[in-house]
Formats: C-alpha cells, structure tokens, sequence
C-alpha cells in the first residue's frame, strides 16, 4: 500500500510538471510565433517600399533615359552619318526620303533643310513636316509632299541662311543656336561641310526644333508613352520641370507621395557627348529636371492596417511569406531588367514603321497629289514599312514560342531546295532592286531533314535579311549546301560589313547589337536561329571579317529534331 502511494504521487507531480512544462512551451511558442510574426510584417512592410521605391527608381530611369536618348536621336543618326556626297546629288531623292523618315521618328523636328555653297549664290532646300508647316515659310499653292514639303530657296529662309553663314566663320563641325522666325523660337542644330577649317563650307545641313511646341506637346507625349511601359497601373507621379522651375509635363500629383528621386538633362537636342564639337551661341543651358516620387504598395498598407489577431495568424504562415517574399523580389528584379533591356531596345524600332505607315497614310487622304509616280513611291515605301514592322512582330512571337519550349507546328519531313527556295521567294523582288548577285548552290540529292519546318525557315528568313540589312557597296548573297556523314550544312555568306572580333561572341545574345550598328532591328534575329538550332539539337559556325563579310552556318543532324 505504502509502496503504491509513492507512485500514485510521483505520477501525479510528474503530471504537473508536464502540463507545466506544455504550457511554459506553448506560451514560449506563443510568444516566438507573435515575435516572428512582428518581424515578418515589419520586413514585410519594409520589402514593401523597396520594391515601391524601385519601381519609381525604374521610372526614372527609363524616362530619363528616353529623353536622353530620343532629344539626340536626329543628331545621332541622322545628321552624323551625312557625307558630302550626300547632299550634292540632283534632285535629292536619297535625302528627302531620309528626312521623311527622321520627321515620323523624331516629333520635336519641324523641318531639315540643306543649303548647297555656290560661290556668291546658293541653293537652300527645306523638308518640312508635312502636318506641322512653319509659319516662315510662306507656301502658295499646292506643294510637293513624300511625305514631308520640299521646299527650293523659301523667301522665309534667307534669314537662316544668313544666320548660318554668321556662324560658319566658327568653324566649328557643328553649330547649335537660337532664332526667332516668323514669329516662333526655334532650336537650330547645323552640320558644317568642307575641305579643310580654312575654307567656307561647300555646303551644311541641320535641322530645326519648335521651341513652342516642344514645351507644350513634345515633353506630356514621351511622359505619357513611358507611363504606360513602365506604370501600368498609373500611380506612380512625375514631373518635369524646366530651369524656372515650371512644370512642363505632369502625370498626377506628388502632394500625397513618398520619397521623391530626380535627374538633370541639358535641354538641347544635340548629342552630349560631342559637345567639345560644338559651337554653341551663347552659355550652355541650364538643366531641367525629371522627378518621379514612390507610392505606398497596397501590401504595405494592409500590413499596417492589420490588427493583432492577424499578427498571430500571420506568424504560421511566416516562415512561407518570407520564402514567397525573396521569390517574389528576386522576380521583380529579373522583371524590371528584361523590361528595361526591352524598351531600350525595341521601342523606337517598333514605333518607326508605324509612325512611317501613319504619315503616308495622312498625306495619301489628303489628296494633295496628281502624279502616279508619287503615288508608286508612296504605295512602295508603305510596303517597305510594313514588311519590316511584320518582320519584327514575328520575330518577338517566335522567340516567345520558342523561350516557352511549346512546339506548335508538327515535325516533318523537308527537302533542303524547297525551304532555301520558299525562304528566297519573299526576299527576290528586294534582291532585284538592291541589284544583288545572288548564287544558290543547293544539290538535288541532299538527304531530307525532319523538323519543324516553319522555324527552320524563320531561322533562313533572318540570315538573309541580316546579309542584306548588312552589305552596302559589294552586294552578294550566296546560300550553299552540302551533306556530310550525319548532318546537312547549310551556310548563307555575304560581302558585306563584316563583324568585329570582339561582337562576335556575343551575336547571338538576345536584344544585342554591336556598338558600330547604325540599321534599325530588334537584336533578336540571330538569338532566334541559335534557338532553332538548338531546338533542332544542331549547331551554328560563324565567321566575319570586318570589311570582307560574313559566313553563317547551319549545321543539322539528318534525324532532325528530337522530344
């Protein structure tokens, strides 16, 4: 009985002591669960406004970098390329069709003009917008459009030209100033032409900026086109200000925001970069701003309106928040660099045909024209706009396609002839106007492939464009084939620009292009015949010399595609 007893109450106190020890436990966890919790909220909470700031960071710097870019983009690639050859042909065709191109990129250009030096006379020629006529130049009756004005010494240019013959006694390479006329202040960038600083210039092109309507217009637009890439839930304020500190563009209000970042830019639509080239009249601007401010995430402001009782639910799930949170951050982050790689790169180039096909299509409907020679030209430049605006959209869906690895079209047997020949087929009428000496040497009795035969003509469609886009004086093409023990060779070589050695390697990156490319594209070209080769379990050769051409090679296996 004794003995019994002692049990009984070491069981008891044993007891106690666990239901002591489970509740020390549990409040332990209670309380570690509650601290956890706090902390994940705050973290929560603080993760929050960093990917808020960083998405104002991101704003910033595409604006910014928009405006950058885009303000020197007709100096850059339109105004540096001109040679002198340039401006002396008669009746310039070549030119007019330039500056058409660079008034439907660029809105802030009014006119370009080119002023040939003829001793003691000269001949001034004018492109103007076509939608935006000057108010100088005093047009009667019914002028030349394709699709800008061409206007033959305007009587409301001579002031110009006087200015810029004030200005060539600098000799400078370029000139920037400031006029009135007609009543509007213009920005006026001018290229000098000559033999030697010594003597006046053989002749000078350039191009003028409204003033007016670059602050009115010019500055909301770009603003509003960047808002939509890069906020498309449009929360995010900014505005740009000029040096007195007035708003010139203003998307929503800063009064309610968070932490405001800005950046500076000259208001000059010349390439930074060169300025030691540049003669500008009178100091250098002062600069504008660009100010964008951080808005407060929906999922801060649920956390900080968060009661408790959520704080103790919140902590079960802590351990999963915090392992979600880092994915969704790191996310983000490859998020925002693909989308700035992206529109750094293919916002302009989708933009230019469709601004090309808007202004044609405005000049055809106003029926200002009466010669069928016009209206050939007009019809040949919309198809020329439309095929590289269909080439770059295809492009972009099928690197999607392929970077999703869905296969939608099924494998097939092909013969090598037929998809060279059904690739060529589209590219012919092009070939015979830029007077190519093409060479096809594809044998018969090649064995036959399987694959995917659409994308294995993507992938040709983009070598040829390339050996085309890419040849300037020795225009040749030749596409070869040969078999070899298990796998077909396919090779597309020109003569055109050739490579660098230090691009090379990096060709076949996504959205790259080289440092000495001045064509327009997408930088997807050869990043999608890499993905088709690969699809295909093949292989791709290159080599280039700069000067002598390029040679690109496919190489395929004789049992096609596998998976």
């Amino acid at each position: 009985m004794r003995h019994s007893s002692i049990v009984e109450r070491v069981v008891a106190i044993t007891s106690r002591f666990g239901i002591v020890a489970l509740g020390v436990l549990l409040g332990a966890a209670v309380v570690g669960l509650l601290v956890l919790s706090y902390r994940s909220v705050a973290e929560w909470r603080r993760t929050s406004q960093n990917l808020a700031e960083n998405r104002a960071e991101l704003m910033l710097t595409l604006l910014s970098t928009a405006i950058s870019r885009d303000m020197k983009g007709a100096h850059t690639s339109v105004l540096l390329p001109l040679e002198l050859a340039d401006l002396l042909e008669e009746p310039p065709f070549a030119l007019r069709e330039t500056f058409a191109r660079a008034l439907a990129r660029f809105p802030y250009a009014e006119s370009f003009f080119v002023w040939r030096n003829h001793g003691q006379s000269g001949t001034f020629y004018a492109f103007h917008r076509e939608d935006r006529l000057p108010t100088w130049d005093p047009m009667r009756g019914n002028p030349e459009t394709y699709p800008t004005v061409v206007r033959v010494n305007p009587g409301g240019g001579q002031h110009l030209v006087s200015l810029i013959q004030e200005q060539a006694v600098r000799h400078h390479r370029f000139v920037l100033f400031d006029c009135t006329l007609g009543g509007t202040a213009y920005q006026v960038v001018v290229k000098f032409f000559a033999a030697n600083n010594d003597e006046p210039p053989a002749a000078v092109a350039g191009f003028m900026v409204n003033l007016q309507w670059v602050r009115e217009h010019y500055y909301v637009q770009l603003a509003e086109e960047i808002s939509r890439i890069g906020d498309p839930t449009g929360t995010i304020p900014l505005v740009i200000t000029d040096d007195s500190g007035v708003n010139v563009a203003s998307l929503r209000s800063m009064d309610t925001a968070g932490a405001v970042r800005q950046r500076e830019f000259a208001p000059l639509f010349f390439d930074p970069m060169m300025l030691a080239s540049l003669a500008l009249d009178g100091p250098t601007p002062r600069p504008w701003t660009v100010r964008v401010a951080s808005v407060d995430d929906k999922v801060q402001t649920a956390a900080t309106r968060g009661t408790f009782a959520m704080l103790i639910v919140a902590a079960s799930m802590s351990l999963f928040g915090l392992l979600f949170t880092t994915r969704a951050v790191r996310a983000r982050e490859q998020f925002i660099a693909m989308q700035s790689e992206f529109v750094s790169t293919v916002t302009h180039e989708l933009k230019t045909p469709l601004a090309v096909i808007r202004l044609l299509g405005e000049t055809l409907g106003t029926g200002r024209y009466d010669s069928l020679e016009t209206v050939r030209d007009y019809a040949q430049l919309l198809s020329q706009e439309a095929c590289r605006l269909t080439r770059l959209i295809e492009n972009l869906l099928t690197y999607s396609r392929l970077t999703e690895q869905q296969r939608s079209d099924p494998l097939e047997v092909i013969e090598i002839g037929e998809l060279v020949e059904d690739t060529l087929a589209h590219f012919r009428p092009r070939l015979s106007r830029l007077e190519f000496d093409l060479t096809v040497d594809v044998p018969v009795d090649l064995p036959r492939l399987r694959g995917d035969r659409s994308s294995l003509m993507q992938a040709l469609d983009n070598l040829i464009d390339n050996a085309i886009k890419y040849s300037d004086g020795r225009r040749s093409l030749s596409i070869r084939s040969a078999a070899a023990r298990n796998s077909v060779r396919i090779e597309v070589a020109d003569r055109g620009v050739g490579i660098p050695a230090e691009d090379v390697p990096r060709v076949f990156d996504k959205f790259y292009r080289g440092r000495a490319v001045r064509t327009g594209g997408s930088g997807l070209g050869l990043a999608i015949v890499k993905r088709v080769v690969l699809e295909h379990h093949g292989s791709i050769e290159i080599a280039s010399v700069v000067g002598e051409g390029t040679t690109l090679s496919l190489v395929l296996p004789l049992d096609g595609a596998h998976g």
